[in-house]
């Protein structure tokens, strides 16, 4: 973009980064009194967090408008073309008077009003141009004179001061980085990165490098001086398209604010302290800071501090970013699961749902949104924290049903402390009681035993498929006795002797092989009754013929009471690949009706891999990753770039993934939005809740804690002695 811009009619850029205060709207109380407090720890880190606008300001000369016009019809058309990665627009002054708001926020006007009022960000119309620009503009008085040796700008409105000092940047060191400025922005600060471009005209640089060049040998200079401008010559003429660059007239400073000079100048010094660690050398301006500060505009063209740049130097120091907010609404709510913030210290609202919500104009309901999603990550790297945290939000959402298929009992803390019920296999005065046969007759009861009986007796032809029919009929006569609805039973009574379905269907009834799994007195998997629901799948996942009956009818019983009641429910599968590889029928079942049927019943699926390349050794990747539109990548150092080639992710995506890049945040995840290319990279750091984090420990020193807590106390007065740590001492 810089290499072109002479050409296209720019006289001047400016770039502004400016990171101001938000505020978020507070969500509703936690209807669960314990994930309230942990909502009201969690929303604390908010109560000071920034949104980082980027503005760039282009100026050109004309000797008319119309002249003027169609320079800036092309300057425009170029800045848009090479900077769309970035979903660039064009601020427009509203043509109507009764412009909304957000109309004349996003107007020229309000960003200049931004630079000149920090304090009220007024948002002035433009419409008849009744006043002069600076009088639309100026809302704060700006005061230079008080404590002008010391560079600090005061700004007042009336009722509240702020204060400012201007931090230039006299060396950027020995190599520019995006680190520099990009370390300068995640500072929690109020600030405006202001920095100023004029492009050279190659044609004349050459010339003037080239009478350099000539006088090096009789000039001050370094002994390689001649040979850096050779350098310099070569990128300019474009020998090198590798290493093409121009020269351009550079300067950058930072604008800190604080709402008193003690604060201004705490912020000032963390300034100083990023950008030393860089390499750079930082002044603040003292005597120039009043001009400094008038150069933000147009008008100025006395730059301070101007530096003769490569293009290549200036592009490494403008850090920009495509803005991400998150999405704000689903067809869950009209609010965000929870807000989390980004490495950059915004505020991103998260969801589930790849999409916001959708009004579809026929029937007037909200469209189905995908809200399926991938999380990739190896053991230990925070994708068991982070799910049953955003669960933990998620259940603020009224009737909303959660249900989470665990494994080695990673979610067994949240799941209890939360007032959940927490099923198991393994334990045998506590362990489920599944029995399929003894389902309602209902179509979709019978649809379902169709398809998992085929499953569990690996039907292939159409004899398999009568033999199945007939079976049904026999489940589900009235005459039949109840006690007699068992695999047991029924795998002699209505499969033929010595046919494949008798034969596979037999362990299913054996007591000494799977027979302990379906053949219960009764039925007692309720995922009714309770919104929060835990299943402890470790021995049902270890064994790869097991797991997918079982959770085909935990699949079923979840959508039968989303049929029902027309709840959203989030489900969450640790450890999908097992479960997906182990059979071919059960994957098309799993894709076909639980992935694809979920989405119309406000379902959200979790699916947990390990690698990137787990996904595609289900055979099934593509399939997979259509219906999964929202993927977490969680950091793994020991994976290589070229473990993701084919999960279109940046060069910036892929070193964080790989573990180059935000090293200084120790958690953290890449969460990418396929069907809108959005992504973010959001700091997970949940240390801020205190003792609440153990409620979403998954470590087993946790979980021996809490079930020593719960051995002691009982499940309704345990969660107290459990998160003080009466018990840490003694599990440990």
């Amino acid at each position: 973009m810089l290499d072109d811009a002479f050409k296209n009619g720019v006289d001047e850029m400016r770039f502004f980064q400016l990171k101001s205060p938000r505020q978020i709207e507070a969500p509703p109380k936690h209807p669960i009194p314990l994930l309230d407090k942990v909502q009201t720890a969690w929303n604390s880190r908010f109560d000071r967090i920034f949104q980082l606008r980027t503005y760039a300001l282009i100026s050109l000369t004309a000797k008319n408008y119309e002249e003027a016009g169609q320079k800036f019809e092309k300057a425009i058309g170029f800045f848009r073309n090479t900077m769309s990665l970035y979903s660039v627009t064009v601020l427009q002054e509203p043509t109507r008077r009764a412009a909304t708001p957000y109309e004349l926020e996003r107007g020229p006007l309000a960003f200049l009003a931004r630079l000149c009022s920090p304090i009220s960000h007024p948002t002035p119309t433009g419409i008849a141009w009744q006043d002069r620009v600076s009088r639309l503009l100026t809302a704060d008085r700006i005061s230079f004179t008080k404590n002008e040796k010391r560079g600090m700008i005061r700004f007042s409105n009336g009722r509240e001061n702020r204060y400012a000092v201007i931090v230039g940047l006299r060396d950027c060191g020995d190599k520019t980085s995006e680190q520099v400025m990009r370390t300068v922005l995640g500072l929690p600060i109020e600030m405006t990165v202001y920095q100023a471009v004029r492009p050279h005209d190659p044609s004349r640089d050459m010339l003037n490098l080239k009478i350099e060049r000539a006088n090096a040998p009789f000039m001050r200079l370094s002994t390689n001086a001649s040979y850096e401008i050779d350098d310099v010559l070569t990128m300019i003429e474009g020998q090198d398209s590798a290493n093409r660059a121009t020269l351009h007239d550079y300067a950058a400073w930072i604008l800190v604010y604080g709402r008193t000079p003690d604060e201004c100048l705490e912020s000032e010094a963390s300034v100083h302290a990023a950008l030393a660690a860089t390499g750079a050398t930082t002044v603040r301006e003292g005597i120039h800071a009043q001009a400094t500060w008038f150069s933000q505009f147009p008008a100025d063209k006395q730059w301070p501090r101007l530096f003769r740049y490569l293009s290549s130097n200036v592009a490494s120091n403008l850090y920009l970013q495509r803005p991400n907010e998150g999405i704000l609404t689903s067809n869950w709510a009209q609010r965000p699961i929870c807000f989390l913030p980004t490495v950059d210290g915004q505020p991103y609202a998260f969801q589930f749902h790849a999409e916001p919500s959708q009004m579809s104009a026929e029937t007037g309901a909200d469209k189905e949104t995908v809200a399926h999603c991938l999380a990739i990550g190896p053991t230990g790297s925070g994708k068991t924290v982070m799910v049953t945290f955003a669960a933990a939000m998620a259940l603020s959402i009224p009737n909303l049903r959660v249900y989470l298929f665990d494994r080695l009992s990673g979610c067994e803390s949240f799941v209890r402390c939360s007032g959940g019920e927490y099923l198991t296999f393994d334990d045998a005065g506590r362990r489920i009681q599944m029995n399929p046969l003894k389902m309602q007759d209902t179509p979709a009861n019978r649809t379902f035993l169709r398809r998992w009986l085929a499953l569990i007796g690996e039907a292939h032809d159409a004899k398999d498929e009568g033999e199945i029919a007939r079976a049904i009929q026999t489940i589900f006569d009235p005459n039949l006795d109840e006690r007699h609805r068992t695999l047991t039973t029924l795998s002699d009574l209505v499969f033929e002797a010595g046919g494949r379905m008798r034969r596979n269907v037999a362990p299913w009834g054996d007591p000494l092989q799977f027979g302990n799994y379906f053949n219960g007195e009764t039925d007692s998997l309720d995922l009714k009754t309770r919104r929060l629901v835990g299943l402890d799948m470790t021995t049902v996942l270890s064994d790869p013929k097991l797991a997918p009956p079982v959770i085909d009818y935990f699949v079923h019983k979840i959508r039968t009471v989303s049929q029902e009641t027309g709840d959203p429910s989030l489900i969450f599968i640790d450890e999908t690949a097992p479960m997906i590889s182990s059979s071919a029928l059960f994957t098309s079942n799993f894709l076909n009706v639980g992935l694809r049927e979920g989405r119309k019943l406000r379902q959200s699926f979790i699916l947990a891999f390990q690698t990137p390349n787990a996904v595609d050794a289900t055979g099934v990747g593509d399939m997979i990753r259509q219906q999964c539109q929202t993927v977490f990548f969680f950091r793994n150092r020991n994976s290589q770039a070229s473990d993701y080639a084919t999960w279109g992710l940046s060069e910036a995506e892929i070193d964080f993934v790989i573990g180059k890049d935000y090293r200084e945040f120790p958690y953290a995840v890449l969460v990418k939005k396929y069907s809108t290319g959005e992504s973010a990279i959001l700091n997970i750091d949940f240390r801020i809740l205190g003792q609440y984090m153990k409620i979403f420990n998954s470590g087993a020193l946790a979980v021996r804690e809490m079930r020593e807590a719960r051995d002691k106390y009982g499940d309704r007065e345990f969660v107290p002695s459990y998160l003080s740590g009466e018990f840490a001492k003694k599990a440990a």
